[in-house]
């Protein structure tokens, strides 16, 4: 929102604060019919405008994704005045990405030594960055329509080109010579967690995709306080472990921050005092690896069938979902349905009831979206 005496280019309205790559909406073209004088171009645009042309309209511009910018390129004879257009043309709306890491786990080597929050070996073993950081997971929106126009994601196409910065490499925006300032805000998410009662409780996170964000960000806060419990460094309770479902399409291309995973597994944090580890059980599924068979988090799941049945009613086990908003959460809750079903020896109409009882209690709780192509990018910005 720009403020009252706010002074702007037009280069930069148009670039920074109007959507002009989104989709225009029927009345759109309602009123550029009003800007023209061309008769093909009046006899097209009040063509789309009318029901019989609604299929019309369709095929060109929702299956299209045709711009503002394209259409009005397309119909050039449309003398919109700048006043008028920008009534027209939407605001561009904020996107939203889950957090995926914790502030907690990295650690500025200054207020380490300042707090004496970490032993000097304990210190070690957390990765270092000259200044806090925040983390997004972001998927590269990238597609083809059905006339092959290739298609990109404002904002995730916007990230792509942003200068790479590491800040655990000493490097910060003001030693690059293209600083970017973007505008970024924190809202809560959907989860509802109660931080110290969440640590103390085993957790089952089920995230494929893009959907492994929010769970990256919480393992790493568990590992964290699960290092300081492991070397004394506080009088907490001991941090319970989790579950991890990840799933994507090939594990050598799209297997997010495997050397994280594989480092806060139990078989690399076991030690002699078996203490345990802050991810006990971590299963994959890559639905392009294996020829003809595709392999999805669902399935993984029936496999640790009993062990979800036994983390359910043993340890009364928190259960997240994340990732996209089609089919999964769907093939998900009805997964659980089976499991509820098979090992409480239920009937299928007590296991939903279950399952929604645990919907309720907030026990089973989802977080989704809506995704294209997944590429992975990492946002660092500055808190």
């Amino acid at each position: 929102m720009l403020g009252k005496s706010c002074c702007i280019t037009l280069f930069e309205l148009f670039s920074k604060h109007l959507d002009i790559c989104g989709v225009p909406r029927r009345t759109f073209f309602e009123r550029l019919v009003h800007f023209t004088d061309n008769p093909l171009h009046i006899d097209k645009l009040r063509e789309f405008c009318s029901s019989e042309g609604q299929l019309a309209l369709y095929e060109y511009n929702q299956l299209e994704h045709r711009s503002y910018v394209e259409v009005l390129e397309d119909f050039h004879s449309c003398k919109v005045p700048i006043e008028w257009l920008i009534q027209f043309i939407p605001r561009l709306q904020p996107r939203k990405f889950s957090i995926s890491s914790c502030c907690e786990y990295y650690r500025v080597p200054e207020h380490c030594v300042a707090n004496g929050v970490f032993s000097s070996d304990a210190c070690k073993q957390l990765p270092v960055v000259s200044v806090p950081i925040v983390e997004c997971t972001v998927a590269l929106v990238e597609y083809e329509t059905p006339l092959k126009r290739k298609r990109f994601g404002v904002c995730s196409q916007f990230i792509q080109t942003l200068p790479l910065i590491d800040p655990s490499h000493g490097e910060s925006y003001s030693d690059n010579d293209h600083t970017c300032f973007v505008p970024i805000g924190i809202i809560p998410g959907s989860f509802r967690l109660n931080r110290d009662a969440f640590l103390q409780k085993k957790v089952i996170m089920i995230g494929p995709g893009t959907g492994i964000a929010p769970f990256r960000s919480m393992c790493q806060q568990r590992y964290f306080h699960w290092m300081n419990h492991r070397n004394n460094l506080d009088n907490s309770d001991p941090v319970e472990s989790v579950m991890v479902f990840f799933g994507n399409r090939n594990a050598d291309k799209d297997f997010f921050f495997e050397h994280e995973w594989s480092n806060w597994t139990a078989k690399g944090q076991t030690d002699d005092n078996n203490t345990g580890a802050c991810v006990e059980y971590f299963a994959t599924a890559f639905s392009r690896d294996v020829p003809n068979k595709k392999v999805y988090v669902t399935h993984k799941m029936k496999e640790y069938g009993k062990i979800i049945w036994e983390w359910i009613t043993k340890y009364e086990c928190l259960i997240f979902v994340a990732g996209s908003s089609r089919k999964m959460p769907t093939d998900v809750q009805n997964t659980l349905i089976a499991i509820v079903q098979e090992h409480g020896n239920m009937t299928s109409e007590d296991a939903e009831k279950f399952i929604r009882f645990l919907e309720r209690t907030y026990r089973y709780q989802s977080e989704t979206w809506s995704v294209k192509k997944k590429i992975l990018f990492v946002l660092f910005g500055h808190i």
